[in-house]
């Protein structure tokens, strides 16, 4: 198994822009087959420069007209005047330049691992799990790891017998640093649904629907652990399993 590698979001950016160097677009393709949190960041950067391109479109579109002295004909100043002129411009582009970073900022605060689990979790069809098959044996092994990653007991009879649901694996990713367990289910009606847990020290919530990356969503805290219930079925479903999971894990 290659050792996984960790890219700065700069590289990756390098990467979707097509300016990375050879060298490094051949380790990020390379690591792109079996890093499956790097794809992840993969979407996620390709979203936010999406929603960057989108904010400046809109910024642009009501930008305010120049005052009418720069609106003279350049070729018609002296050139300490042009020089002026090209100041000023600079001046506005750098305004909203400006605007659009503290955007940026703001949607970055909202970002966090709930979103990277749910833009992984975007990519999860049928086919995905529907194949999945563990051995008890198996399954112990799977929620030791697991259990261990997170400093937290998962007990498989948490998870096995849900109504509406199948239990198919658990597996560990990671957010900046801090593990994610990922715990896989299919509905009777074929839709994928992820149990994910990470340990935050957040105080005690109660289920609550939200939306995350397009997907609905329930979140609830826990003894110092952050849980998100994620799937693309109806939120009233996620709420009934998310209650489920509230008072069993």
């Amino acid at each position: 198994m290659s050792e996984r590698q960790d890219f700065r979001d700069e590289e990756l950016t390098a990467y979707l822009d097509e300016e990375a160097d050879a060298s490094l677009r051949d380790r990020i393709d390379l690591a792109k087959q079996s890093d499956s949190v790097l794809l992840a960041r993969l979407q996620q950067l390709e979203i936010d420069r999406a929603q960057l391109r989108d904010a400046f479109g809109g910024l642009l579109g009501h930008a305010p007209e120049p005052p009418a002295f720069l609106s003279q004909q350049q070729t018609e100043q002296p050139a300490a005047r042009r020089y002026i002129i090209g100041l000023a411009a600079c001046a506005a582009v750098m305004m909203f330049v400006g605007v659009g970073i503290g955007w940026m900022a703001s949607e970055s605060r909202l970002q966090d691992w709930k979103t990277a689990a749910a833009t992984y979790h975007m990519l999860y069809v049928e086919e995905t799990l529907a194949s999945v098959s563990i051995a008890p044996g198996e399954q112990s092994d799977q929620l030791a790891r697991v259990s261990n990653a997170l400093k937290r007991e998962i007990r498989s009879d948490s998870l096995n017998g849900v109504a509406g649901l199948d239990y198919k694996r658990a597996q560990v990713l990671g957010y900046e640093g801090n593990p994610i367990v990922q715990l896989a289910f299919l509905t009777s009606d074929g839709v994928p649904i992820a149990l994910c847990i990470t340990k935050t020290g957040d105080p005690q919530t109660e289920v609550t629907a939200s939306r995350y990356s397009g997907l609905n969503a329930v979140v609830w805290a826990k003894d110092g652990y952050e849980f998100i219930v994620l799937g693309d079925t109806s939120a009233n479903r996620l709420l009934d399993f998310g209650r489920h999971f509230q008072s069993s894990l």
